[in-house]
């Protein structure tokens, strides 16, 4: 295949979102031969449709912002900055729901190059289904890929074309470090249990019960949890942590709010708990985490 065909498939694969209110869906395009990074970054008349589709190239998306309601086949999750969301060849999937407000990475690599690679490492399983950790390492490979794509004078030989290796290389020894999954049943979604995820969306900052939580399904505690974890592959409680910490690490990106005002602002009441919560999800504090994105040498003050 040629290099301009090969490229073309990989940008197809990521801009087959349709139009949203009759806007094109606008990605920004980082390319070379065997690999696609598309950056998209809501806007005014840029926000992100329902789709669902397929394709047979590698898909990795990695959400800048909590991204709500991704789909593959059946299964719903919630997108939580920090972490990287695999997409198989031949998987239907997409987005459940039209969103705005949010900022996000999918990168596509071509099939046959990522199994090149995969078998040159002699990896044999790789969990490709499941998600996994951002490492500081395929951060720095990824802004220094498209840094190098913006040259005026691209160096796909000597530059480009091994940053696309050490990328795919890495997600390769990410996938293949991802525990087996337990199996849960999604065939039954009980009606409403969306309508609480919407809630704890659009409420996370509040104090939120499980009774309550339930109460806006019209079904008990004990059933509500049962049905909102087929949905969500998580209890209602790790639901909630999951936004408020994917929140909170967008913040801790974006501002130079203290460690206190960002615990106040995502639904803690203390920060101890906030920063106990943090390091349970990341195994990281807030301010190594905010120092390990920022490069400081020290993180902000907790109080």
């Amino acid at each position: 295949m040629e290099k301009n065909t090969k490229k073309a498939k990989l940008i197809d694969a990521i801009s087959c979102y349709p139009s949203f209110e009759n806007q094109q869906v606008k990605f920004e395009y980082y390319t070379a031969e065997n690999l696609c990074i598309g950056h998209f970054k809501s806007s005014p008349g840029n926000n992100l449709p329902v789709c669902s589709h397929s394709h047979d190239v590698y898909e990795f998306v990695i959400p800048h912002t909590p991204l709500k309601y991704m789909q593959r086949e059946e299964q719903i999750c919630f997108g939580r900055v920090g972490r990287v969301y695999p997409i198989p060849c031949g998987i239907v999937h997409g987005i459940k729901y039209s969103q705005n407000d949010i900022s996000l990475d999918t990168i596509t690599i071509d099939k046959e190059f990522l199994e090149e690679i995969q078998k040159d490492k002699h990896v044999e399983n790789i969990r490709i289904e499941n998600e996994f950790l951002l490492t500081e390492n395929l951060r720095c490979f990824i802004n220094t890929f498209k840094k190098e794509c913006r040259m005026p004078r691209r160096d796909e030989r000597n530059k480009l074309e091994p940053l696309v290796r050490l990328i795919t290389a890495e997600l390769i020894d990410l996938s293949s470090q991802v525990k087996e999954p337990g199996n849960i049943s999604v065939s039954t979604y009980q009606q409403g249990v969306r309508s609480a995820a919407d809630y704890i969306n659009d409420h996370y900052t509040e104090d939120l019960t499980l009774e309550n939580l339930a109460a806006i399904c019209g079904l008990s505690a004990g059933y509500f949890t049962k049905c909102f974890t087929k949905m969500f592959a998580c209890s209602p409680s790790s639901y909630i942590a999951m936004v408020r910490i994917s929140n909170a690490k967008n913040l801790l990106e974006t501002t130079l709010l203290s460690v206190k005002e960002i615990a106040h602002k995502v639904g803690y009441n203390r920060s101890s708990t906030f920063c106990d919560a943090f390091k349970k999800e990341t195994e990281m504090t807030p301010n190594e985490y905010r120092a390990s994105i920022l490069g400081y040498k020290e993180g902000l003050q907790q109080e």
